[in-house]
């Protein structure tokens, strides 16, 4: 993409503008990032929606008296990365006189990689055949008369990101992202009950269309559409004490949110203390806290291949390793980059 072609030539011209008032920046950073969308719903065996969407900009950083600045744009071209860099600069020079903690250029590594998803793939599905394929679902969706109303989804995402730093970085990552749910809604008399197929979360990958295969699409759909018309006729959840068996699905959510959010560390240190609360857990904690039984372990692994948040480096360069956050049910680690962790002394992901 000329974009990305452009964004050296951006790079370089930059650093020899940057400066405000005599004042220049100790690093500077640029990452290019754009998405594309296409989305499909299908609703009760007809087409609702087929949209496409196209994102792209340019991010600038800069450290400056030990402080971080920086500043998005849209406007990709030499004069609106300038922009960008003078407001991030501003920014940086104006905040670093109320500063909690120094901002280093050891927070920015230098990092040379590249990244590209394993369904990265120029051999896709046409709209006609994704659109057939959802269509398709609908026929097993409606598994009966008590069945009122089926739903059926796709999204496709590509990602790409390049990033540049005055330190050398060079990294480019690319990613696509294959999403799908299926839902069946089923009533009797005055009892509504709605299955999904796991929702976006639980049926999203970086994987290539052959995701997308029509039998277990179909295989899905007949799954679905059973367990709403079973659910018309369960009991009431019990309100007495005893073992409880969770389905992926909902095992995911209750790790995000019993272990992910209380173990960020910006969370911790009061920075995402927003309507969600802050956290329970102490920046002592670590290293002594017992989370769960020693049966609980849980790994922070962007490396496993095929995930929604796999990738290799984050966004400052860091590069991504398997790290165990509980192991033997004991709190090791904390989620956050390098700037959470030279803030909190503790060793993060």
């Amino acid at each position: 993409m000329e974009y990305k072609a452009s964004l050296k030539t951006w790079f370089k011209d930059l650093q020899s503008h940057l400066s405000v008032a005599g004042a220049k920046a100790d690093w500077i950073g640029l990452r290019y990032s754009s998405e594309k969308n296409h989305r499909i719903i299908t609703r009760d065996k007809l087409l609702e929606s087929n949209s496409y969407g196209f994102l792209q900009g340019v991010m600038v950083e800069v450290i400056a008296n030990g402080h971080l600045g920086y500043a998005g744009t849209h406007q990709l071209t030499t004069e609106g990365i300038k922009t960008a860099g003078q407001q991030a600069l501003q920014q940086a020079l104006k905040l670093s006189q109320h500063k909690v903690s120094e901002m280093t250029l050891d927070q920015r590594p230098l990092a040379q990689g590249e990244y590209l998803s394993p369904g990265w793939s120029t051999d896709r599905l046409s709209t006609e055949e994704l659109i057939s394929r959802l269509l398709k679902t609908h026929e097993v969706l409606k598994g009966g008369d008590k069945i009122v109303s089926t739903h059926a989804n796709i999204n496709l995402l590509d990602a790409e990101s390049y990033y540049v730093c005055s330190r050398g970085s060079d990294v480019r990552q690319s990613w696509a992202m294959v999403f799908s749910d299926l839902a069946a809604t089923a009533q009797e008399g005055a009892v509504t009950q709605r299955r999904t197929d796991g929702g976006w979360a639980a049926r999203g990958y970086q994987t290539s269309h052959e995701y997308l295969n029509i039998d277990e699409l179909l295989r899905r759909s007949e799954k679905t559409a059973s367990q709403a018309l079973e659910l018309l006729d369960v009991e009431d959840c019990p309100t007495d004490t005893r073992h409880l068996v969770l389905a992926p699905d909902q095992m995911m959510l209750q790790i995000h949110e019993s272990i992910g959010h209380p173990l960020e560390i910006d969370r911790i240190l009061g920075d995402e203390r927003n309507y969600a609360g802050s956290s329970f857990v102490k920046l002592s904690d670590f290293g002594q806290l017992q989370y769960g039984s020693k049966k609980l372990n849980v790994t922070f692994d962007p490396a496993l291949e095929g995930e929604l948040a796999s990738y290799r480096f984050d966004d400052g360069g860091y590069e991504a390793k398997k790290q165990y956050l509980i192991k033997e049910g004991k709190l090791l680690r904390g989620l956050g980059g390098r700037e959470s962790e030279v803030r909190s002394g503790l060793a993060g992901v």
